[in-house]
């Protein structure tokens, strides 16, 4: 038979419930020191993961396809394609471009943009013209975004390559192609404060976004390429394709060139184009 001392040290020993805190009372009471500071350290974690996930999707086109290149593989100077689409049917971008015939190059060495062996023409408000071997946009009127654009000659038939080298990059600046007229045509232009490069095609003067292409730059010294075939553009970097893309539009055009923004001048050089063998 238990005593009464044993009873009463029996229930000493046995744990005791816990009464919830009354309702309207400050629940942060309840929380130990070591809590608050575990709870603070997953809420300050979780906050740096977000913003770390936000930056990866803003710089790097928020792909994660494990067969885009990574910005690291891209070779310097040149775009890295990432996943922004919009307008525009993308096209697989072949793995080199097409072999082509003796091209034919301007020196510009001359006072006026017409005269030399390419069929230049200024489309747009504004101008451009050589400038000891350079091509050179105007300053005037500000704002403005004239293109100096190229007609292929017919005998290059349907498939044809254009080149043309940066000397004096500019934001805002970039090469142009299935070129209409002034409200109607394709662009790639470059953005330093994003290093970034955006291929829009601008029907009825409303541009409307293909892709965003990044990192990149519109480095100096650096070849661009343009290359037509049937309705298929495809786009390179010192004869590097880095993006394609199809679209009827592309098929009968034969005017390619460069933009640039007046009031922010660019400048290039060593303009040619060629025929594709067998075109």
């Amino acid at each position: 038979m238990d005593t009464p001392e044993r009873t009463m040290e029996s229930e000493a020993n046995e744990p005791r419930p816990v009464d919830p805190p009354p309702e309207g009372a400050n629940q942060d009471e309840a929380l130990t020191s070591s809590e608050k500071r575990l709870l603070l350290g997953l809420a300050v974690a979780g906050a740096v993961i977000l913003l770390v996930v936000v930056l990866v999707n803003f710089v790097g086109g928020g792909s994660s396809d494990d067969s885009s290149p990574s910005a690291d593989s891209a070779p310097s100077g040149q775009p890295d394609p990432k996943a922004f689409t919009g307008d525009g049917a993308i096209a697989a971008t072949p793995s080199q471009l097409a072999p082509a015939a003796t091209p034919v190059v301007d020196d510009l060495d001359r006072d006026t943009l017409k005269g030399g062996p390419l069929s230049w023409s200024v489309v747009g408000e504004g101008d451009w013209q050589p400038d000891n071997g350079e091509l050179v946009t105007d300053t005037e009127p500000v704002g403005a975004s004239p293109m100096a654009v190229v007609v292929m000659p017919a005998k290059f038939g349907e498939d044809w390559r254009f080149s043309i080298v940066v000397e004096k990059p500019s934001d805002n600046a970039g090469l142009v192609f299935g070129v209409e007229d002034a409200e109607n045509y394709w662009e790639l232009t470059f953005n330093s404060t994003y290093a970034a490069a955006a291929v829009n095609h601008v029907r009825d003067g409303e541009s409307k976004g293909v892709q965003v292409i990044g990192p990149t730059e519109f480095g100096r010294g650096v070849s661009w390429q343009v290359q037509h075939e049937g309705d298929t553009v495809t786009l390179a970097s010192e004869g590097e394709p880095f993006f394609a893309v199809s679209d009827p539009s592309l098929e009968e055009s034969r005017k390619v060139g460069v933009i640039a923004t007046s009031g922010a001048p660019a400048t290039f050089s060593s303009p040619q184009i060629a025929a594709l063998e067998g075109s």
